[in-house]
């Protein structure tokens, strides 16, 4: 590794995973624009927010699907993955990401606690932002070793000895 990429690291480091969070607040902003109709009374609009909450949750399934199994393969690799630091972003994690996380989460709560009389499937929405809370933690998240298993030790190559002589007819 060079080191302008090993001093860029640590910079680098404070931005993983900020399309994740982006995303997470994009996705309510959609959330909120399709409920709005409905909320306002304009009935016109129900299916466009019948819509969105099931693209949302359909999407949520994705996520979920694929944060587990980013989960899944770190965990075969050595890092101690629970579901509950996983969703919970536990660890020496930056209180950025976490709080921007949570905070989308909070957000997509209260769109559906404001549209769930307009819209019933409105609350499969919040699935969608903690899906994203766990795909962050499973992509960026910090996990200590699995104490359950010893480390893979691969055994060490056994030299050749017919190629390690010089050959003493030459």
């Amino acid at each position: 590794m060079s080191t302008s990429s090993a001093s860029a690291a640590p910079a680098d480091r404070s931005r993983e995973g900020r399309g994740i969070v982006l995303v997470s607040w994009w996705s309510n902003l959609v959330l909120a624009i399709a409920v709005l109709g409905p909320v306002a009374g304009l009935d016109a609009f129900d299916g466009v927010s019948i819509g969105a909450s099931m693209v949302s949750f359909l999407v949520a399934l994705v996520v979920w699907t694929w944060a587990l199994g980013l989960a899944a393969a770190r965990t075969t690799r050595g890092d101690d993955v629970q579901i509950a630091s996983l969703f919970l972003v536990q660890g020496a994690v930056e209180a950025t990401p976490r709080r921007s996380l949570y905070l989308s989460l909070a957000c997509c709560i209260a769109i559906t606690a404001i549209a769930a009389a307009t819209d019933p499937f409105v609350v499969l929405a919040p699935m969608l932002p903690l899906g994203f809370v766990g795909l962050w933690g499973a992509r960026h998240g910090v996990y200590p070793a699995r104490r359950d298993t010893a480390p893979v030790r691969r055994p060490e190559p056994v030299p050749d000895e017919s190629a390690a002589e010089p050959d003493e007819e030459g």
